[in-house]
């Protein structure tokens, strides 16, 4: 969720767990292990297949469409949390 533009995304997915007694596991789970140079122990794995992708939208899109902007709402949300533009990283 951006909580300055009020857009997000509903993900749909098909997820399994590879467990180190898999076939798998030890080929999936080698660049992971290189990233984090074997400080962290790596348990399972998962494999995730996004199969639908739905927007989630404030109200304030769907009831004044032709009106609202991502600017104005970024503007709005910066007002309402005392965010200031250099205070957030995209």
């Amino acid at each position: 969720m951006d909580v300055f533009i009020q857009k997000t995304l509903k993900l749909e997915v098909l997820a399994s767990v590879v467990l180190p007694d898999s076939q798998v596991f030890t080929r999936m789970a080698r660049p992971l292990v290189y990233m984090c140079s074997a400080r962290f122990e790596i348990r399972s794995l998962f494999i995730v297949q996004v199969t639908g992708v739905t927007p989630i939208l404030a109200p304030s899109y769907l009831f004044y469409p032709g009106q609202t902007t991502e600017m104005d709402q970024r503007a709005s949300a910066m007002r309402a949390y005392g965010a200031k533009p250099g205070d957030v990283e995209r």
